[in-house]
């Protein structure tokens, strides 16, 4: 059986770090609803691995594919949720 792919969202705001195309990421963010019941994903800013604030306040990951170069804001970007 295929695996079910990631949810996409909205990029709220741009990465706290850029990305290079080639390499394949997953970036910290926090989910939230707007008003309108839309769903928006915000990059954390500090990505660093020794950034153990960042990581406690994640609620997913934002994935980055190889072939991406950068996300704007407003962007639909694929997320996999965390279940903490």
């Amino acid at each position: 059986m295929p695996s079910p792919s990631p949810p996409a969202f909205r990029r709220a705001q741009p990465p706290g770090d850029e990305k290079s195309a080639g390499r394949l990421e997953f970036q910290r963010g926090e989910l939230e609803r707007d008003q309108d019941g839309q769903w928006w994903v915000s990059g954390l800013a500090a990505q660093g691995s020794h950034m153990l604030t960042g990581m406690s306040r994640a609620d997913c990951l934002i994935v980055l594919p190889a072939e991406c170069a950068g996300v704007a804001a407003g962007d639909l970007v694929e997320v996999e949720p965390l279940a903490w």
